[in-house]
């Protein structure tokens, strides 16, 4: 695919929606902030405790609240109003931001703060992406649902280089305060740009049913957990979710390893790979983007997560550094199809009433990825690096594999029943 193609008028298609500009703005703010908040949240953990099992813990207390709010965010999101919701989780953020300045300014900064600036962060996120994505598909539609959720996984790998970037050098020129200043911020902007997003797209069959029959928030939390079980496409999409980053998104973990021990190019070496990793990520999303609306997108995952796997295999026996970042660009393609094309497909399996419970099953499965960590950790610990990394790849292509077979079998369609 060339250049002139990624940049064609279908790659934007999702910008002529009314609102969605303001609200990619809003998305991308908030990634930047997301970033920034997790640079300054290990660095400052390894000063404060000088190991890294302080990183660590911080690191976790960050990703657990995935486990905890995913669904239950997404399924309040089929209650209120998701514009609101947003909102509300910048505007808080703004004020954590400036709790966080005035706990560093004060140089009352330790441990247990960081932990707990870590633990709120990570709600923030928790909310942001289970409640934005559904609010994508409300602004763009059905048929450009896709489009613009590719075009928001775009923003947050171009506003993550911007924030991994700028927290370097708020934190040595600024320390805490101005890492925390920036995200803060960044909080701000997020928030009030979602103002630009005009009334949505009315979800009638939804607000007709709350009229005759009021849902309690409660009992909408409890059926988007029990759906997973009850739709069998929503739980094969779970499942593959699950298996996705567990054993393919816990890649990173060994990138130092290989970069020091198996390709001997350093520090130096380890920032190409995971620049040339961003680098494959963009493209990949300007080609999801560019994608006709009509596309298998249910086939387009299975193929993508497969071949995920082969470029982890791959990228385990490059045998020299050039292969290594060619195996790493391409593992970036599909790392961010995947991430595009799953959060779109989950809306699809359920009614317009449960969209933001579906989002947060595939949220909830985010959380799971200490437990990738801990895995492949272990594996290459017994095992060796390489080894590790071929078991894990030769395994998420085994079981999405399987999951394609039972699927086609059992006649089971990942796409919108309308499209």
């Amino acid at each position: 695919m060339s250049l002139k193609s990624l940049f064609k008028a279908e790659t934007l298609a999702s910008f002529s929606s009314r609102g969605y500009p303001w609200l990619w703005l809003s998305i991308s703010t908030n990634g930047y902030a997301n970033v920034v908040s997790q640079i300054a949240i290990g660095w400052l953990a390894l000063e404060l405790t000088g190991s890294p099992l302080g990183v660590g813990i911080a690191v976790a207390s960050r990703a657990l609240p995935r486990i905890v709010f995913g669904v239950p965010f997404g399924a309040l999101s089929d209650l209120y109003d998701r514009k609101t919701i947003l909102q509300l989780t910048n505007f808080f953020g703004v004020f954590v931001g400036l709790g966080a300045i005035a706990v560093a300014g004060a140089g009352g900064l330790n441990f247990g703060v960081i932990v707990g600036i870590a633990v709120c962060v990570g709600i923030f996120d928790v909310a942001e992406t289970s409640v934005s994505r559904a609010l994508v598909y409300d602004v763009v539609g059905a048929n450009k649902a896709l489009n613009g959720i590719a075009l928001v996984t775009f923003a947050d790998k171009l506003f993550g280089v911007i924030g991994a970037l700028s927290a370097g050098l708020l934190l040595a020129k600024f320390g805490a305060v101005g890492a925390f200043t920036g995200m803060g911020a960044a909080y701000l902007l997020s928030g009030i740009s979602l103002f630009g997003v005009a009334a949505r797209r009315k979800r009638d069959a939804r607000e007709s049913s709350q009229e005759k029959t009021p849902t309690s928030p409660f009992k909408n939390i409890f059926q988007g957990i029990t759906q997973i079980g009850s739709n069998r496409p929503l739980s094969l999409l779970a499942g593959l979710a699950v298996t996705m980053e567990i054993l393919a998104f816990s890649s990173d973990v060994l990138l130092p390893s290989f970069a020091r021990d198996i390709l001997k190019v350093g520090e130096t070496g380890l920032g190409t790979l995971t620049a040339i990793r961003s680098v494959g990520g963009v493209i990949g999303v300007l080609i999801i983007a560019s994608l006709p609306q009509k596309i298998d997108k249910g086939r387009l995952l299975l193929y993508a997560s497969m071949v995920f796997g082969l470029g982890l295999i791959a990228f385990a026996y490059a045998p020299i550094f050039l292969a290594a970042i060619a195996a790493m660009l391409f593992i970036g393609g599909m790392w961010a199809s995947v991430d595009s094309l799953l959060p779109t497909l989950v809306q699809f399996c359920v009614g317009d009433e449960k969209r933001g419970a579906a989002v947060g099953v595939w949220n909830l499965s985010r959380g799971l990825g200490p437990l990738g960590h801990l895995e492949v950790g272990a594996l290459a610990g017994v095992l060796g690096v390489s080894a590790a990394l071929t078991i894990n790849g030769t395994a998420v292509f085994l079981i999405v594999f399987l999951i394609a077979l039972y699927a086609r079998r059992r006649h089971i369609s990942f796409n919108q029943d309308n499209e």
